[in-house]
């Protein structure tokens, strides 16, 4: 077993993990917030290396968004782990890691179950798609946006209807054109994609 291993994931709700590591006991420990800065990553160091009360411990690190000073930290903590210590790093999306940190970690899960989720999504009435992209936006779930605009492309081309496949890919261009840009509004764009996509039959 890799001493460092990633997880993409948006929670660690959904993540595809061992069950061992969803409660958090003696051996395993979590590390999960928003933005992951370099006071965590100090505080992660200084409990992997306390005295093992057993032959083998776990960290569960899950974050939104990590500062380049702490990515550095973790770096060297991955580099050089304390005996017996395993790291479990959950992240939306691979890219918001430096690859000097990407390299230390081995991936072993993805999050098949949300895709399918994200799929999902356009099997709801209208009404209801836009009441979870309210709430979804109002957290700022910046993966789940972005995984729906993906599902959405998927949609689209599987509609047997040319014209209508033609307007939703537009829809679906265009938002992404948009979607993360600055001063976009992703509860506007996704409100587009919302609209301009049929509900699908549930498979």
């Amino acid at each position: 077993m890799s001493h460092a291993q990633l997880y993409i994931a948006t929670s660690v709700e959904v993540a595809p993990l061992p069950e061992i590591l969803r409660t958090q006991s003696a051996d395993v420990e979590h590390f999960v917030s928003a933005a992951f800065g370099i006071a965590d990553a100090r505080r992660l160091s200084e409990r992997a290396h306390r005295r093992a009360v057993s032959e083998e411990r776990q960290f569960l690190i899950a974050f939104d968004s990590i500062t380049v000073e702490a990515q550095n930290a973790l770096l060297k903590l991955f580099e050089e782990p304390p005996e017996g210590v395993v790291f479990h790093v959950i992240v939306p999306r691979r890219e918001i890691l430096l690859p000097t940190l990407q390299s230390r970690l081995l991936v072993v899960g993805t999050q098949v179950a949300q895709q399918k989720s994200e799929h999902a999504f356009f099997t709801q009435p209208y009404d209801e798609r836009l009441l979870e992209i309210a709430a979804r936006t109002k957290v700022k779930d910046v993966a789940w946006c972005e995984a729906v605009a993906d599902a959405a492309e998927h949609v689209a081309r599987t509609l047997a209807d040319a014209h209508e496949r033609k307007r939703a890919l537009s829809s679906v261009m265009l938002v992404r054109s948009y979607l993360g840009a600055r001063g976009a509004s992703a509860k506007m764009l996704l409100e587009e994609l919302a609209l301009a996509l049929p509900v699908i039959a549930q498979k």
